[in-house]
Order: C-alpha cells, then structure tokens, then sequence
C-alpha cells in the first residue's frame, strides 16, 4: 500500500470515527436516517490503513507492549471459548474491542491528516453548530438518540468523544495561544451543553494540568493565578452579600447535578467495586487471570462495567492489567514531557485526559485509551529517529508530528 494511500485511508477513518460520527448523529434527529456503526467503520479503515503502513514504522517498546496486550486479550478470550466457558457469540464483544483498540492504536500511530487548521477547527465546530438545536438547554444535556439495528442509543458521550479528540488534534495542529485558548474555550462549552461530565471533567482538568505544569516556575503565572484567584473570590463574595447563594441546584446542569450530591451516578459506580473486591477477598485466586464478561453477567450489560481500568483486571486478570497500566503509565511519560517542537500543549491535555478517563470514568472498552498509546509510540519513534546516530548523520526525515496538519 503506498504512503498516498495509506495517509487517504487513515483521513478517512479519523472522519468517520469522529466529526462524521456526531453529523450523523444530528442526521438521525434531523431525518431519522443515518449510517449505521459509523465509528466501527471507522476503525476499521484505520486498521487496514495501519497494515499498509506498518512497515514504514519505527517500532519501539510501546509498539512491544501493545502487540503483547492484544496477545493477552486474545489467548484469554479464546482459552474462555476453548474451555468451554463461553460460546463464541459471547465472546464476539471482546472481537468488536480488539478491533477498537487496533484502529485506534493504528489512527494514533500514524496520524498525518492532509488537512490544514482552518479545517480542524472546522470540523470541531460544524458538528458542535449542528447539534446545538438538539441540546436541552433547560438542563444542559444533548438527549437526542441514535437508532442502530433497532435498538435506541444515547448518543451524548459518543459525541463528547468526538467533539474532545477533534479538539486534541486541533490543539496538536496549532501554533498560536490564541488558537489554543480558542480550542478549549469552545470545547469546554461544547461538553458542558451536552451533558457528558466525564469527558467534561477531564478535558477541563487536562487543559488546566498542561497550562500549570509547564509554568510553575514561573513567578508572573503565581501572580496572574492569584490573581484570578481573589477576582472570583471578590465576585463571589458580592454575589453572596447581594443575597445570592451558593448551593448548587442540580436541576440546571446535568454536570452540576454530579457536584450536587443529588445524583445517583457516583453510588451506582462506587457499588461496582464489589464484584471485583469480592473474589480478591474471598481467597478466590482463579480471579488472577481473569473472568470474562463477569459484570455483563452480574449488572446484565457491559455498559455497567466498572468505570475504571480496574475493570482490565476484572476480565483479564493481573497480566492484562499490568500490560494496560504499563501502556498508560509508558505513554504519560512520553507525551508529558513534549518539547516545544512536539506540540507540546495537545498533547499534555491528550495525556491528562486519557489518565482521568481510565482512572475515574471508562470501562475497558473505552478504545481511545489505545490512540493515546498509538500517539506516544510516534512521538518516542520520531525522538529516536531525531537523535544522534553513533553511526554518523541519518539520512532520513524526521516522520511528521503524530497530529500536526499540514499548514495551509
């Protein structure tokens, strides 16, 4: 496959898979027609862009530990049908997630879109334009539904994935404050209307950690925070003596609902701890490897899957596990320490994010956790392409940043 067409493909997959995938969801609402698995379609575009491509990769440890968690994951699903545990119908979640995580590692690895940043903004705020008639301003929440093989789907969080990897790639691809200031404002107000409060909360925290980090050394960024600090302090001071009060009402946000202790949401994912606690605390010791589809079996659906990596250690046992905390803690060391000529910002708020989601909101079959290993694998690869070679000067390129558009 040719690099022309390998980088076609990849433009395509990360269409479908994320500014196409909230338009169609807006089509849905608008004409109660759409195409349906748009994201899985996606993936696997990627999938078949990043078998074109591998060969031009520069493999590294990340790409080791990959493949070696897909190995797992695969001779563990197919002992579950060996053994008789599971039948393959079963097991056919497990097939639709490798293939997630193998378009999204494949999308991340090799990410070159032939687009400038005029049209990465663009695709940040059609889908956003779009899907504002269909918010339910009265309580902030994107309540539209999509149909898929019959079935009715919430769509809110799909499109907060949209509307935040779009943006991370935009800040990857800008060169100026502004635009990056511009980037997060937008993306912020978008999450907020929508409703989705994981994706929220940690864009909002990831923006805040990559402004903080790389300035706190910096005596003017303690004074100008202080700063803002004692203005809203100020505000909120003459707010409360004009009679305002504080209290939270749950009724107008559904990400103020979350603060406001009124909300379900929190108990219902603290009570998901006990079906992993459980066995640990019974001596059950044939839990180390794993006991697939245990919460789809307990709760009746893999949506109420333990909202956190432990849920890795639940289906996969403490192999799976140490490969995916591995992966998480390899790629936050690579793209923290993003240097100035690495879009350093994207992709600090890319590996804040990707942390907070893992740590306090998804389950396993959250796939983009893969395109933050894919994106850090070809950000190690270009520093070791970059670096001095004993051997004399390289001759090649250094590849392009995963995520930096074209300038146009």
């Amino acid at each position: 496959m040719t690099g022309r067409v390998s980088r076609g493909l990849f433009t395509l997959a990360w269409l479908c898979a994320y500014p196409l995938f909230a338009l169609n969801v807006a089509l849905e609402a608008y004409t109660g027609r759409a195409v349906d698995g748009l994201y899985s379609i996606g993936m696997a575009l990627a999938c078949a862009a990043g078998l074109g491509a591998m060969w031009r990769w520069r493999l590294g440890a990340l790409d080791a530990a990959f493949a070696a968690f897909m190995a797992w994951v695969a001779l563990r699903t197919g002992a579950g049908y060996a053994l008789g545990q599971h039948a393959a119908h079963e097991l056919g979640t497990y097939a639709l997630m490798m293939g997630w995580y193998a378009g999204a590692y494949a999308l991340g690895r090799s990410l070159d879109l032939p687009a400038g940043r005029g049209r990465l903004v663009a695709a940040l705020l059609l889908p956003v334009a779009a899907l504002l008639p269909l918010v339910d301003w009265s309580f902030f929440y994107l309540a539209a539904r999509y149909q898929e093989h019959g079935q009715s789907y919430s769509v809110y969080q799909g499109v907060a994935r949209s509307v935040a990897m779009v943006a991370i790639l935009a800040l990857c691809a800008a060169r100026r404050p502004a635009a990056d200031g511009l980037i997060v404002a937008v993306t912020v107000a978008a999450l907020f209307v929508i409703g989705a409060r994981s994706e929220f909360y940690s864009f909002t925290g990831a923006a805040a950690m990559a402004l903080v980090l790389p300035n706190l050394g910096r005596r003017r960024v303690w004074l100008a925070g202080g700063a803002v600090l004692a203005v809203a302090a100020a505000a909120l001071a003459l707010h409360v003596v004009a009679g305002g009060s504080l209290a939270i009402d749950p009724d107008t946000s559904r990400v103020y609902e979350l603060l406001s202790g009124q909300s379900t949401s929190l108990a219902a994912r603290l009570a998901l701890f006990r079906p992993i606690l459980g066995p640990w605390l019974d001596g059950d010791l044939s839990f180390l490897f794993g006991d697939l589809l245990s919460y789809q079996r307990i709760t009746g659906s893999t949506g109420l899957y333990i909202h956190n990596a432990l849920s890795v250690l639940t289906d996969f046992g403490l192999p799976g596990f140490g490969l995916y905390a591995g992966l998480c803690a390899a790629a936050a060391a690579v793209l923290l320490r993003a240097h100035d000529g690495e879009a350093p910002f994207g992709l600090r708020i890319l590996a804040g994010f990707s942390l907070l989601m893992v740590l306090a909101a998804k389950s396993l079959f959250w796939s983009e956790v893969a395109l933050f290993w894919g994106v850090a694998a070809q950000v190690a690869a270009a520093r070791a392409q970059r670096a001095p070679d004993p051997a004399g000067p390289s001759a090649l390129a250094p590849p392009a940043l995963p995520g930096a558009a074209r300038a146009s």
